[in-house]
């Protein structure tokens, strides 16, 4: 049988996601970019200017989603590509200044509607729960990451 918690913890996460769903179309999109869009943005922001393959990598996301989002992006002028001055076939994006500009102003309204949520929440509660927050969330991340590696150890089995 499994612990309560657990059970309780389950139940909630589900409605997390359900709630995350309902706030990435109201609050994830912003300006006629879509929720991938904002991520691709921020994370050239985060990092400086990637190829589109290694943004797909860092936020776990189907390259050819980026690779679509990344043509309305440029289209809109809040990304470019320009040549790798590693291998010069291959094309890097980076961040316009628009783009960044575009990015600060969704920080901004992100930033605002979890003002809104946690406006009754003492600093010290804020804080405890930010923490804990963060280690679900490397938690998360690790669990799925071996989960993923062994599911692709498993095919690969398969297959022989």
């Amino acid at each position: 049988m499994k612990p309560h918690a657990i059970v309780t913890f389950s139940e909630s996460f589900s409605r997390l996601m359900r709630l995350t769903h309902r706030a990435r179309a109201q609050v994830g999109s912003y300006q006629g970019i879509d929720f991938t869009g904002v991520v691709v943005i921020g994370q050239l922001m985060r990092t400086g200017p990637m190829r589109a393959s290694d943004i797909a990598g860092c936020t776990g996301t189907d390259p050819a989603i980026i690779t679509r989002q990344t043509h309305v992006l440029q289209e809109l002028g809040l990304v470019d590509r320009v040549a790798d001055p590693s291998d010069g076939r291959a094309r890097l994006l980076t961040i316009t200044s628009l783009g960044e500009q575009t990015f600060l102003d969704h920080a901004k309204i992100k930033e605002n509607f979890f003002a809104k949520i946690f406006a009754e929440w003492s600093q010290s509660d804020l804080h405890k729960f930010s923490e804990l927050f963060e280690r679900l969330l490397t938690d998360f991340e690790t669990q799925l990451n071996a989960s993923a590696t062994r599911s692709h150890k498993s095919y690969q089995h398969q297959e022989k």
